[in-house]
């Protein structure tokens, strides 16, 4: 058991486990649903906190693939709650570059998804000041 779990953290670190992790989002399998929204949501974490870097066009188009699996009737409550974690910080950590209408985009699944809408809506907050808090932290004019 730990074996299997030191391995799947380690995939989860891997580059693969991006587009791994989408795939695996479309499953019939709600355990293997919830690890491939946790992936998602913990490498978001890493990149809206900056401790990776990626291309902002590639998570404007990661964004675009949450948004429609958060309409899927198929994806359990607790996959859809990581998910939009995940898309929280996608929208905090693009809103200024490649992503300017996130916020916008982000009430336009209201209309369908009310529920997830007001699930984003209420993590961009702790996503700010997460993300501040880091660069705070890191910025050598601050120390």
């Amino acid at each position: 058991k730990h074996a299997a779990d030191a391995a799947l953290r380690e995939f989860q670190e891997s580059d693969l486990a991006w587009a791994v992790a989408q795939q695996l989002l479309g499953d019939t399998d709600a355990s293997v649903q919830f690890f491939a929204a946790q992936c998602l949501y913990s490498k978001t974490q890493q990149v809206a906190k900056g401790y990776q870097a990626m291309d902002g066009a590639v998570l404007l188009e990661l964004a675009q693939t949450l948004r429609g699996h958060l309409c899927s009737p198929a994806l359990p409550p607790r996959c859809k709650q990581r998910l939009a974690l995940a898309l929280a910080a996608i929208s905090v950590h693009l809103c200024t570059t490649a992503w300017p209408t996130a916020v916008s985009d982000v009430l336009s699944l209201g209309a369908d998804q009310p529920q997830i809408v007001w699930c984003v809506v209420l993590a961009i907050p702790e996503q700010l000041s997460s993300v501040v808090h880091t660069y705070v932290k890191t910025d050598k004019r601050t120390c």
